[in-house]
């Protein structure tokens, strides 16, 4: 679904909320109004778009005090994802030996290219299970992820390397 196709726009009234369609009329059918309102969109979201069909993938789209776009998608949507998801893992899980062996291979490579540097950060990611980090969320918050370390965040010290920085939600990462 596009979010075109998200038709009912949710606007702020009093300390409430109301619904239109996109004609201007607002929504007065309480069914309607129970379904949308059991959506449970956050109350700061603004642009509030709603699909009128019950049964759409994408429910509604709003962007939250940030300024980011926010999804809501309908619970089947969710448990059609997962089982995809589950059902690939079993693939993953006979792939990782192999890849495991190959970013090794790249590790112990004397010469220093972008496959060491790339399987380096594989193996921490595998061995860590920290959060890979964007760009955005550092300039933003000032919070780090596997790929935004700075060579501040890096201690090293008999042979050993110890991250600090802090993660997402202004967790301190050790």
């Amino acid at each position: 679904m596009s979010t075109a196709q998200l038709e009912i726009r949710r606007v702020k009234r009093g300390k409430g909320f109301c619904y239109f369609y996109p004609t201007g009329n607002k929504v007065t059918s309480q069914r309607v109004i129970k379904r949308l309102d059991k959506l449970g969109i956050p109350p700061v979201w603004q642009d509030v778009r709603i699909a009128k069909d019950a049964k759409a993938d994408l429910q509604a789209t709003g962007y939250d005090a940030k300024g980011r776009k926010q999804y809501i998608y309908h619970e089947l949507w969710h448990k059609r994802q997962q089982a995809a998801k589950f059902s690939r893992l079993s693939d993953f899980g006979q792939a990782l030996p192999e890849f495991r062996r190959y970013c090794w291979e790249q590790v112990d490579n004397t010469r220093w290219r972008e496959e060491k540097t790339l399987a380096l950060v594989c193996l921490l990611l595998d061995h860590t299970g920290l959060r890979a980090g964007n760009r955005q969320y550092t300039s933003q918050n000032n919070t780090y992820g596997l790929t935004t370390l700075r060579r501040k965040h890096v201690d090293t010290e008999d042979g050993h390397a110890r991250l600090s920085f802090v993660g997402k939600h202004n967790k301190p990462a050790r």
